[in-house]
């Protein structure tokens, strides 16, 4: 709940992969995860190149046991109740994060990442110092607005 998920523009693989293997779908049938909810998925268009896989879903009723989707609208209908809080952003890492290059992965003031749907645990903000509010924003950094 409420990862924050950013590829450069080289990194052209699915952001999120749920897999497993075609022998094992008819014994695993049911999905890794019952709720990935609030996640915000950044990444930017590439002028003349095709929408890569956002999303590789398994366990699933095809002959590989797995789906692909590039939109969170195809996501949304081909893994039904997972995900329904969810962002897909057209931004650089740069436009994400202070400053990627260097370490720093605090959020950039206006980069338009939205708040999460729901709060991290009370034991992961007590860990982290971060109070109720620093624990709706998605990723390991709270926004600093």
């Amino acid at each position: 709940m409420n990862n924050l998920l950013v590829a450069s523009d080289s990194y052209r693989l699915p952001l999120l992969r749920f897999e497993q293997p075609k022998a094992l779908c008819s014994r695993l049938m049911r999905p890794m995860e019952k709720e990935i909810d609030g996640n915000v998925y950044v990444r930017a268009t590439v002028p003349g190149e095709p929408q890569p896989t956002l999303v590789t879903w398994s366990p699933a009723p095809t002959d590989s046991c797995s789906l692909s989707f590039t939109t969170l609208d195809q996501f949304g209908k081909g893994a039904s109740g997972v995900e329904g809080y969810e962002s897909l952003l057209d931004l650089t890492p740069r436009s994400v994060f202070k400053g990627a290059d260097l370490g720093r992965y605090d959020l950039q003031p206006k980069s338009g990442v939205p708040k999460g749907r729901g709060v991290a645990p009370d034991d992961v903000r007590k860990l982290l110092g971060w109070s109720e509010q620093d624990g709706q924003w998605p990723g390991a950094y709270p926004s600093q607005k």
